[in-house]
């Protein structure tokens, strides 16, 4: 545990420049990783440390055992990650594009990294508004997520009537728009490996979330299935 400790500690330095980098600049910061031999490696280091540290920030909010969780948490982001790089890269073959699946997937991992944040930030301020406002409701909505039940709650009409869900819901709003804006920002790092570019462009990113509102739904079957 020590050495894990140890190596972690080692690589945080890099990896908050890497951070800092891919924010400020993230379609000139995916150009230069990509030039590595092997660009998939350092780019699921990079996604893994973000998972990591993230899975840290929200441990507070989960009463499972660490260790079993942060292996659920590992395991279901690989796969859901992957999963949406996957669809990008179909969305830009159907939009004319010619990059490589492993590219492409490079180019999701650091991006999905800083889109990890986001979703924490959205989670703990939705939690923190309910907490504060309407702890009842934030109870029961912490009960519904640690037992699955979270679309259930959402069509229960008498929470949503309440002054605390509806402040979650604006905070859920902007987590959504921030995490929109991001992949907007960086979308030309996907054009630039894919080689397309104009109205394409637009193309690929709307066959982009058509294909992936399915895909949403089976991940959202799998963290249903998961739950304790």
């Amino acid at each position: 545990m020590e050495d894990l400790l140890k190596k972690a500690a080692d690589l945080f330095p890099a990896y908050l420049r890497d951070l800092i980098a891919l924010i400020t600049g993230p379609r000139q910061f995916v150009a230069h990783k990509l030039n590595k031999r092997s660009p998939l490696e350092p780019a699921l280091l990079f996604l893994g440390i973000s998972v990591a540290i993230n899975f840290l920030l929200k441990l507070p909010l989960s009463d499972e055992n660490p260790a079993i969780e942060i292996l659920r948490t590992a395991a279901f982001s690989l796969v859901l990650w992957t999963l949406a790089g996957g669809v990008i890269w179909i969305a830009w073959r159907i939009a004319g594009g010619a990059g490589s699946l492993v590219r492409t997937l490079a180019i999701g991992f650091y991006y999905f990294g800083v889109l990890e944040y986001l979703m924490s930030l959205t989670v703990l301020a939705i939690v923190g508004t309910l907490k504060e406002i309407d702890p009842v409701v934030y109870q029961t909505v912490l009960k519904a997520i640690h037992e699955g039940r979270v679309v259930a709650l959402v069509n229960q009409v008498d929470l949503l009537d309440t002054t605390g869900l509806r402040l979650a819901l604006v905070a859920l709003g902007i987590g959504a728009i921030a995490a929109l804006v991001w992949m907007l920002a960086g979308w030309g790092g996907f054009a630039a490996v894919h080689k397309v570019h104009g109205p394409r462009m637009v193309v690929a990113f709307v066959v982009a979330v058509a294909l992936w509102i399915p895909v949403w739904a089976l991940t959202g079957v799998m963290a249903s299935a998961m739950a304790p």
